[in-house]
């Protein structure tokens, strides 16, 4: 009967930690809350493209990033001070489940706001125009088959940074 509790114990033990209930998550929010009796808060986060997020805690300590089978993916902050606020931009991953957990202090206040936003990325040969009118007069001037030469000249004759 020992080993059968022993065995028992130690499956239990090798179980992912993970909330017993995720709250689900819109693209964008803020919520505040108090941490349960094991200092645990845990959201479901929604399955997207490409994308990034960008986040701002409160009251927590340890955040990590899950997998739709509750392993870890990515540890966003590990043994952070209780009363800080923490600033984050990640990446979730593409088009799969994930869950956001967080850690504190069991029964302190925490602070939870993000933004997520899909994003498309641009060709690899897709080139931005510029943004400077000096760099956008120069383009104009190299595609319509002239040189960079007066443009080096100006620069000599203004300085640069």
């Amino acid at each position: 009967m020992k080993r059968v509790w022993s065995g028992l114990l130690l499956g239990i033990g090798a179980l992912p930690a993970v909330a017993a209930t995720c709250e689900q998550s819109s693209r964008q929010g803020d919520v505040q809350g108090k941490f349960d009796a094991n200092g645990e808060v845990c959201f479901s986060l929604p399955e997207l493209g490409e994308n990034y997020v960008s986040a701002t805690l409160n009251g927590v300590t340890d955040a990590r990033l899950l997998d739709g089978q509750n392993r870890r993916i990515r540890t966003l902050i590990e043994n952070g001070p209780a009363d800080g606020e923490h600033t984050l931009l990640f990446a979730l991953p593409v088009k799969q489940n994930t869950s956001l957990v967080l850690h504190g202090e069991a029964g302190k206040p925490w602070r939870f706001q993000w933004r997520m936003k899909e994003t498309s990325p641009l060709p690899r040969v897709q080139m931005l125009a510029p943004v400077s009118p000096t760099l956008k007069a120069l383009a104009n001037v190299i595609s319509a088959g002239g040189s960079t030469e007066a443009f080096w000249q100006a620069q000599r004759r203004q300085g640069t940074p």
